[in-house]
Formats: C-alpha cells, structure tokens, sequence
C-alpha cells in the first residue's frame, strides 16, 4: 500500500513538471491638502514564505514540489535578464514589478507572502536591498492612490514637480535612477518647449540647443539613447512651429543643408543620409505637382461643371499623378485634399 501510494505522488509530481514545462513561463516586462505619510517606522512585513514542511500529506507535499519548480524557473529567467545590471536602482524596480507581476497571476491575493522568497532565490546577495525598495515602492503608490483626485485636478508642471518631490521623499537621489527615462524624456520635452519660444536664434543655433540638452540629460548614455530614438528625436525638433517657420523661408538648398544637419546630429550614417536626401526629392516633386494640381484643379472647377468637370479632373489627375490619381480622387470624394494640408518638411 505505502509503495502505492509513493507511486501516486511520484506520478502526480512527473504530470504537473510535464505541465509546466509545456506551459511557456512569461513575465511581461514594461516606466484639498496631500495627505503627507508619517516617518517610515513601520516593520517589515514577514519576509518568510508561508510553508508547509509541518504537514506530511501528499497533497501539500506535491504543493511544495510545485512551488519550488515555479520558484527556480522564474529565479533562472530573472538571472538570465537582470543579473548583469541587479545593483542599479531602476532594474531592482524593474525585477520587482516583474516578480509582482508573475505572483500576482500565481497567487493572487497571497501574492506578497512569497515575494522575499522569489527575490532571495534569483538573487541571495540583493534580496534584502530589493525587498527594502519593493517596500518604499509600494508606500509610494498607496501616496499616488491616496492623492489621485488631487494630482489630475493639478497642471502638467505641478504635477511633475508633486511626484518628483514625492519620489525624493520616498527614494532619495536614487529616484533620479529610477525614472531615469522619464526624467530624460521630460528635460527634452521642455528643452523642445524652450526652443519654440527662443526669439533672435537661427535654426542652426535652435538645433545647437537641442543636441546639448539631449547630451546634458542622457549624459554618458547620450548617444546610445540618440541612436535608440533618431526618429523620434527628428520628428519632434522638426516639427516645432517655430523651426517649420525657418525652413518655409529658406531656399531649396539652404534647406536641404538644415535637413542634412538636423540628420547628422541625430546619428545617421552615410547610407541612412542618402536614403533620406532621396525621399526628400521625392517628397518636393510630389508637393511642387500637387500644389500645380491645386491651382489647375481650382481654374477648372470655375469654368466646368457636371460630368465635363469630372472628365477634366480625371485627365488632370492623371496628368499629375499617373498611379495614384485614383488614391487622389478617392481622397477628394470624401472631401480629403492632401495638397490643402501645411507642408512639414522631414516629415511629408
């Protein structure tokens, strides 16, 4: 009976490994008054996983078995994606949301009985720097529940100024670590807002200021980060009214020149410089034809009419247009006219 019963554990044991090995393990990965907190004196919760070693029954056993196979495979995954960065700030945050995650689907409202237990296996020598951050992190966000009404009531600028106050008060300078990415992102944004204001400057000098405010935000990180977000970078300089209003008033090739320029700064290699030369040809073609097309279209809208008009319009488009003159009058029969829009140059 007892070699039965061994047996049916030994099998339970091989089904649920079998589970979950076909069973692809995934963490997603991913950034009135204030109710000020009191000082943080509060003991640490229990750090210890709720066990079940005192129970001898088959069932808590395979209960066991399971957990310690979860624990192992998502302490290998953590170790294979974090270990080599695990002392900075902003990657403990990033494990810690990844374990919350994982523990949260697993064990739902017991979740954060096993969190130190997860975090001392993947990481023994960590897991009481990253258990203490897990701590002011979740201090952080019962702030940001209890405050929410509050902080959507505030402007942009006061709420970006509560929450940087709020994570020194809980992080220290390493908060400045920990949403590195949004600081970065946030100096850059204002840096763009400052630009469209500068008065006296040209483009050059505008674009100057930028890349200098990109490097002082990114500091030794900055070309790396430049070259994950060239297009970004581009897209958002280019299109501040106040550089749109240089290059409407530069001639073709002063303009051509800037382009170029803004294309350098932001990291682009010889092949990528050619390629964007090309497309910016092109672009000027289609919007020299289209803005010829506008004007010809509104002569004969005056002169015509019925199917006479339709007729002129076809030919027209044709004329200008070749294979996207149906895509044109498709456009214009739901009363979209491309050629009506403002040209931003680099973009369109």
């Amino acid at each position: 009976m007892k070699n039965f019963r061994k047996k049916q554990i030994i099998t339970s044991c091989v089904i649920i490994a079998l589970a979950v090995i076909t069973t692809p393990f995934i963490i997603t990965k991913n950034t009135a008054a204030v109710k000020m907190l009191p000082e943080k004196t509060s003991p640490l919760p229990l750090k210890t996983t709720k066990g079940y070693h005192d129970q001898s029954s088959s069932e808590d056993m395979e209960k066991d078995l399971r957990n310690d196979f979860y624990k192992g495979t998502a302490a290998s995954f953590l170790q294979d994606t974090y270990a080599g960065n695990i002392h900075h700030p902003r990657i403990q945050v990033e494990v810690i949301e990844e374990v919350v995650r994982f523990l949260k689907r697993k064990y739902q409202d017991r979740w954060s009985d096993h969190i130190y237990s997860y975090l001392e296996t993947a990481f023994p020598e960590f897991a009481d720097e990253i258990y203490n951050r897990f701590l002011n992190l979740e201090e952080y966000k019962t702030w940001l529940n209890d405050n929410y009404a509050l902080l959507v009531d505030m402007s942009p600028e006061e709420r970006r100024e509560m929450l940087w106050e709020k994570r020194h008060f809980f992080f220290g300078e390493e908060a400045l670590e920990i949403w590195s990415r949004e600081f970065k992102n946030q100096t850059i944004q204002a840096a763009l807002e400052e630009i469209d204001l500068l008065e006296g400057k040209t483009f050059d000098e505008k674009l100057d200021y930028y890349t200098t405010e990109i490097n002082d935000a990114c500091g030794a990180d900055a070309e790396t980060y430049i070259q994950r977000h060239q297009q970004e970078l581009m897209d958002n300089f280019l299109g501040l009214d106040s550089v749109q209003n240089h290059l409407h008033q530069m001639t073709p090739d002063e303009r051509k020149t800037c382009l170029r320029n803004v294309r350098v700064c932001m990291g682009l290699d010889d092949d990528a410089l050619a390629r964007w030369d090309k497309l910016d040809q092109k672009r000027d073609e289609r919007w020299n034809s289209g803005t010829d097309y506008m004007r010809e279209r509104q002569i004969l809208t005056t002169e015509y009419k019925g199917s006479v008009l339709e007729q002129k319009l076809d030919d027209l488009r044709n004329q200008h247009f070749t294979s996207m003159a149906d895509t044109i009058k498709n456009e214009e029969e739901v009363g979209f006219f491309r050629f009506n829009r403002k040209r931003v140059y680099g973009k369109n």
